[in-house]
């Protein structure tokens, strides 16, 4: 994980450029903000991306292709990735709680007593059932503040639902699932982010949302209404427009609560600030400069 995106320029790195160095195994390369992954051939293989392969999301979660259509290596946003991940058997409960040792007592010895995790990228079945464990185990040396992931318009309709049962059945102690998150755009450096205008080097593109505005705001009125709190993901212009609509008027519909809000990354961000101040109310904004996908 962590190669530069922007290094490849808009058409973006290659498996044929990967195979040179990784020719006989199935390799996945992660960019530094986690929204795009650069596989090898022997990967589309194993995982049966073929020119005839659809784009999970088109415009919005897709494979970039050549000329001809066929996939070049290059996947842009989860629901490409993901299910490459789960078909080469990369997640378990054992995986998550042997990498999550080193970040434990790193935590711990920079005094972090509570953390926010803003989605398991469509892992939560596995990562709950580690942090169940490491609860159980007295091994969970932190307080979790964790999410349900929303990052395709497929999950919508059972949103709520997949919240409440990981809050029933996983809420404890340390562990307490009670966020909604929706992963609305990618990245500028992925070109994914939802923009008003086209990318400067890549006319025709102005990036795409997962939700359709009219969706985004319907599951914010529910999710809001259910006392949930809102984490959006949104990068692009057009995308924090549209979170801040949302929100908005979950506030108009279901008034103030206590639950907080959140639109997370904001590269557009310092333009909204007032607009955001006097329409929301209960509002957070976090900005990462790195633009990390988590």
């Amino acid at each position: 994980m962590g190669f530069s995106a922007d290094a490849f320029g808009r058409d973006g790195p290659t498996a044929a450029e990967l195979d040179e160095i990784i020719p006989d195994r199935s390799a996945i390369l992660f960019d530094d903000g986690a929204h795009s992954a650069w596989v090898n051939t022997k990967t589309m293989q194993e995982a049966g991306i073929t020119k005839n392969t659809p784009d999970p999301i088109p415009g919005s979660h897709f494979y970039k292709r050549d000329a001809n259509g066929n996939p070049t290596g290059w996947l842009l946003e989860s629901q490409t990735f993901n299910p490459v991940l789960k078909k080469l058997g990369l997640a378990s409960p054992d995986s998550v709680k042997a990498g999550f040792e080193d970040i434990a007592l790193l935590f711990s010895y920079m005094g972090i007593t509570s953390v926010y995790d803003a989605g398991m990228n469509g892992f939560e079945k596995e990562a709950y059932a580690a942090l169940k464990d490491l609860e159980r185990q007295n091994n969970l040396p932190f307080r979790i503040v964790s999410s349900y992931i929303v990052q395709s318009p497929a999950q919508v309709p059972g949103a709520l639902k997949e919240l409440k049962y990981y809050h029933d059945n996983y809420s404890g102690k340390y562990v307490h699932p009670k966020v909604l998150k929706i992963h609305n755009d990618g990245t500028v450096e992925a070109r994914t982010a939802a923009l008003y205008e086209d990318y400067a080097d890549d006319p025709g593109n102005k990036g795409a949302t997962t939700l359709p505005y009219d969706t985004l705001e319907k599951l914010v009125i529910e999710g809001d209404q259910a006392g949930y709190d809102i984490h959006i993901h949104a990068i692009g212009d057009r995308t924090i427009t549209e979170a801040l609509d949302a929100i908005e008027k979950a506030r108009q519909e279901n008034g103030i609560g206590k639950n907080t809000h959140t639109i997370c990354h904001d590269v557009m961000f310092k333009s909204w600030m007032i607009i955001a101040s006097n329409a929301l109310g209960r509002c957070m904004f976090s900005h990462n400069p790195h633009q990390s996908g988590r």
